[in-house]
């Protein structure tokens, strides 16, 4: 074994450099992030719908004072995302996969990669549970966080009823080839600009949602797949995303098909979109990542001593262990992905 622990800093800058796959939810819908100065994350819930215009006066009459927008202030305490790793002697021995035969590398080399390895197992992990609770907040609204010796919370965000809509009746659910789906579309589409000042820019659906989707007799004759859903041209260099498929463009909506799963620790498997579900978004702009649902990362500062409390997305640390002798590796992150805008979002089961 080396004789030395990498330096806290180091750590963290390797964790920096370490790429890992995009994630939809999180990188379409949470492009800003607030770090917190303590260990709980404060959010405040706006009360104010649309932006109430200035009224007219003479120049002559003395202006009024307004009146500020209520809100109420909301506090979580996120759980802990915190996977650990332990590094024995024995390991460092052992070679590596991809190693020659012969075990080309010494041990403090096979040590050194294993820790960027392990850095990068932790950091995938934890990116893991960001999607999920970027998917949970966009879909439902709400996130349920329970663990370990941690009680089962609901983080409810405050979305209106009426943005979680069941179609009814034969004639209209999608399962009915003469649904009169873009009837239904633009409808969904004005309740969120009449609401929120934003309207829709992607459909998302279940797989089975899409199957239905392509088959409706007004999609087929109004915006023939091969024509009228268009995919437009984009030189930029794109990368694959795990779990979801652009289909194109149909009027002014992004159209995605999301087939993600997520994997607890148990190996129990559970799909982000119910297979009689869509939901509707308002997609932030490109730059600044405000407008639409306004998702917002947010991260409590971490309670541990060699943290300093200080903000921070994820934390690394590595610590020695005398019986067993071993080197312990663990990042740690206090999550809560938050949309600022939690109307910009309908819910609709359409079967």
């Amino acid at each position: 074994m080396p004789n030395y622990l990498y330096d806290t800093v180091d750590l963290i800058d390797t964790i920096r450099t370490i790429r890992t796959p995009p994630k939809f939810f999180l990188d379409r819908y949470f492009k800003v992030s607030h770090y917190s100065v303590s260990s709980q994350i404060m959010f405040d819930e706006v009360l104010e719908g649309l932006p109430v215009m200035a009224p007219f006066v003479s120049p002559v009459v003395q202006a009024k004072p307004q009146k500020r927008a209520g809100f109420q202030a909301k506090m979580f305490a996120p759980a802990y995302v915190k996977p650990k790793h332990f590094i024995t002697p024995g390991n460092t021995i052992t070679r590596l996969p991809g190693e020659g035969l012969l075990g080309t590398l010494s041990p403090e080399a096979r040590r050194d990669r294993m820790v960027v390895e392990l850095l990068a197992v932790q950091k995938a992990q934890i990116e893991a549970r960001w999607e999920w609770m970027a998917a949970k907040a966009v879909i439902d609204g709400a996130v349920t966080v329970v663990g370990e010796d941690y009680p089962s919370v609901n983080v409810d965000f405050g979305r209106s009823a009426g943005n979680n809509i069941i179609v009814s009746g034969a004639g209209n659910i999608w399962s009915n080839v003469a649904a009169p789906i873009a009837a239904q579309v633009e409808a969904w589409s004005t309740l969120m600009l009449e609401t929120t000042g934003y309207g829709g820019t992607d459909i998302i659906m279940a797989p089975e949602i899409w199957a239905l989707f392509k088959e409706n007799n007004i999609i087929i004759r109004d915006a023939d797949l091969r024509r009228a859903i268009t995919n437009i041209p984009n030189i930029q260099p794109q990368t694959a995303q795990e779990g979801v498929s652009f289909k194109g463009q149909w009027g002014e909506f992004n159209l995605f098909v999301y087939a993600g799963r997520f994997r607890e620790q148990d190996g129990t498997i559970s799909r982000a979109i119910a297979a009689t579900d869509l939901i509707m978004t308002a997609a932030p702009s490109e730059e600044g990542g405000t407008g639409g649902v306004h998702g917002i990362r947010a991260f409590g500062a971490i309670e541990d001593l060699d943290a300093n409390l200080q903000p921070i997305d994820i934390f690394p640390k590595l610590w020695r262990e005398q019986d067993p002798s071993g080197e312990q590796i663990m990042s740690q992150s206090a999550p809560l992905m938050i949309p600022g805008r939690p109307n910009a979002v309908i819910k609709v089961r359409v079967v």
